[in-house]
């Protein structure tokens, strides 16, 4: 596990009796540990410098499905995605 991640999870068992944790992606609440993910933006692949400046709270659902993508090209493909699957006109 890296040492963002054991970051992150430390910080959710400190904070598991305030406010929830929220995913930067969907903004819903994570309420479960093992759905709490660290995700880079930009993505690590990208970087030329890594550093805990650049990290976000992410549910493992978002965080698996942004992959390598900026957040703005995850947005974008959302939207394609939708518009392929009929869902927005």
């Amino acid at each position: 596990m890296s040492d963002d991640r054991k970051y992150f999870k430390k910080l959710y068992k400190v904070s598991y009796n305030l406010p929830p944790v929220y995913c930067y992606i969907c903004h819903k609440p994570i309420t479960k540990q093992n759905d709490l993910t660290v995700d880079h933006e930009p993505p690590r692949s990208r970087q030329k410098e890594l550093g805990p400046s650049n990290l976000y709270p992410c549910c493992k659902a978002c965080n698996q499905r942004k992959g390598s993508l900026t957040l703005e090209e995850y947005k974008q493909w959302l939207v394609l995605e939708q518009k392929r699957n009929g869902l927005q006109k």
